[in-house]
């Protein structure tokens, strides 16, 4: 249950990071950089909290197990500065334990996590099911899916997520992108630059 948390997290509506200069976040100790646009923003621990507290989905025990168990991101940024009247394009990005999965097979590793996506998620539609992909030079797994959250006022949101999975010895690590559902060019080119940016030592 607790892998479903984790994934929920980084699905879920974009919202630490120290950042090595104003756009590269580099954590040493898990040998991970990732660069950002000029104007986009890193987002704190406390906003990503706040941000999780204010979704509302349609399993109402999922959102109350996901509230006590979901621990901090390694680092989130964002398109605009939170607060902010609107999803927020955002990447999250996690690391997690292995655990007993295999790290040789990401895909199979995303299909083990996102199994009980569809009941948790309203208008839950896989626009690409799990898929192996490479980032940084490592074998990962990607997949896309499009469905509908609310807010704490009641207003619905349409979101675009895009998951990545990097398996990486005994940890992975966990890229969530969350988007409208239709982000115009510019904002997914200026996704794809941040993707490309990864750089994770082997």
């Amino acid at each position: 249950m607790k892998r479903t948390f984790w994934a929920f997290a980084a699905l879920i509506i974009p919202l630490i990071a120290a950042a090595e200069n104003n756009n590269t976040f580099s954590s040493y100790t898990v040998g991970f950089s990732i660069t950002k646009p000029e104007q986009w923003h890193f987002i704190s621990a406390a906003a990503n909290a706040d941000n999780l507290d204010k979704v509302r989905i349609q399993d109402e025990n999922f959102q109350k197990r996901m509230q006590k168990y979901v621990t901090a991101p390694l680092v989130i940024m964002t398109k605009f500065m939170e607060p902010y009247d609107d999803l927020n394009p955002s990447v999250k990005v996690n690391i997690k334990p292995l655990g007993n999965m295999d790290g040789e097979n990401p895909v199979n590793i995303m299909k083990i996590i996102i199994k009980q996506f569809p009941g948790i998620f309203k208008n839950y539609v896989e626009m690409q099911s799990p898929v192996e992909r490479e980032i940084a030079g490592l074998k990962a797994a990607y997949m896309k899916v499009h469905y509908s959250v609310e807010n704490s006022a009641g207003r619905t949101f349409r979101v675009c997520s895009e998951l990545w999975i990097i398996p990486r010895g005994k940890f992975f690590f966990l890229i969530g992108i969350g988007t409208k559902q239709n982000s115009d060019k510019n904002e997914l080119q200026e996704i794809a630059n941040i993707i490309s940016s990864i750089k994770i030592d082997k």
